[in-house]
C-alpha cells in the first residue's frame, strides 16, 4: 500500500502541474485576445460624487504635472481654473486626460524608478511631513501636497534654483484653487533657523 501511494505521487504532481499550466495559458490567451472593451471615465460623475474640498485636493495633483514637465498645461490651468472649480465637464475631462498622459509617459520612460519618475514626488516629501504633523485625516492628501509643493518652491528660490516670479505664479495658482497653502509654508520657514556651516578641521 505504501509503495503504491509513493509511486503514484510523481504522476499526481505531473497531472496537477498540467492542470495549473493549462489555466494559466488560458487566462493569458483570453487577456490578449479580449482586451477590456472600455474604461470608466469618472470625470462625468465628478459633480455628483466628489465634494468641493476633494475636488480642490485633486487639483493639487493635476497642477503638479504642469510644474514638472508640461508648461503649456500649466498655462492652460491658469486660464481655466475657474471652469475646473465650477466642475465644467469638458474642462475636467481635458485635465484628467492630460494628467494621465503625462503620468503614463513618465512611468513608461522610467519603469524601474531610476531617475525621471522621482518628479512625480514633487511636494510629497514635505506633504507627508505635514500629514504626519497634523495627524492623518486632518488634511486631504492633495491639500498636503499643495503646501508641500509651495514649500519646495520657496526653498528652491532661497537656494537660487527658482526665480521669485515663478514661485509667485505657483502660489497664485494654488491659492486660486482655494487651497490653504500659505499658512503651512509660513509656519515651516518661521520654525526653521538659519543653518551655519561648520568649518572643517
Amino acid at each position: 500500500f505504501v509503495f503504491t501511494i509513493s509511486s503514484s505521487l510523481p504522476l499526481v504532481t505531473f497531472l496537477l502541474f498540467c492542470f495549473f499550466f493549462f489555466f494559466v495559458i488560458l487566462f493569458f490567451f483570453l487577456m490578449i485576445r479580449r482586451p477590456p472593451r472600455s474604461t470608466l471615465d469618472r470625470s462625468s460623475a465628478a459633480s455628483d460624487v466628489y465634494k468641493r474640498q476633494e475636488l480642490k485636493a485633486g487639483l493639487a495633483e493635476v497642477i503638479k504635472y504642469g510644474l514638472i514637465r508640461d508648461p503649456d498645461f500649466f498655462v492652460w490651468l491658469e486660464a481655466n481654473l475657474d471652469k475646473l472649480l465650477a466642475r465644467d465637464q469638458e474642462a475636467l475631462a481635458f485635465a484628467v486626460r492630460r494628467s494621465c498622459v503625462n503620468k503614463a509617459e513618465v512611468v513608461a520612460a522610467d519603469e524601474r524608478e531610476a531617475g525621471e519618475r522621482a518628479l512625480l514626488n514633487l511636494g510629497h516629501t514635505f506633504g507627508h511631513a505635514i500629514e504626519t504633523g497634523l495627524g492623518y485625516g486632518k488634511w486631504l492628501h492633495g491639500e498636503a501636497v499643495a503646501s508641500g509643493t509651495l514649500i519646495a518652491s520657496e526653498l528652491s528660490r532661497r537656494l537660487g534654483w527658482l526665480a521669485a516670479p515663478s514661485v509667485q505664479r505657483i502660489e497664485s495658482l494654488y491659492r486660486g484653487g482655494r487651497l490653504s497653502v500659505t499658512s503651512q509654508t509660513s509656519r515651516f520657514f518661521n520654525s526653521t533657523t538659519p543653518h551655519t556651516p561648520t568649518t572643517p578641521r
